[in-house]
């Protein structure tokens, strides 16, 4: 669903778009892992159940929007860009609290 969002099979889709979509949208969840654990860092280290809790919450809401943008090629942009934020947000929060 993902791909078909992108604009995979479309003859008015560019592979040049669909590239730098995609760029865009993994740098907007790099940029934002680094300023959660710039604000977070140093609460990992307490509650470090809710943290993980959140981390598989983050992760099943990331899954759910890369399912639904496709419904909505309108917001396919968005929702791929705040799937891949929750999904970067995970993978930071279950290293900081597995390290601890």
């Amino acid at each position: 669903s993902v791909l078909a969002g992108a604009g995979v099979g479309s003859l008015q889709s560019t592979a040049l778009a669909a590239a730098l979509t995609w760029v865009f949208r993994d740098g907007i969840g790099m940029i934002g892992s680094l300023v959660f654990a710039y604000y977070f860092a140093n609460a990992f280290e307490i509650y470090i159940k809710e943290w993980r809790y959140l981390a598989d919450v983050l992760n099943n809401v990331g899954l759910t929007l890369d399912l639904v943008s496709s419904y909505f090629p309108r917001y396919y942009f968005a929702l791929t860009s705040i799937s891949t934020l929750c999904k970067s947000c995970c993978g930071l929060i279950a290293g900081a609290t597995k390290a601890v």
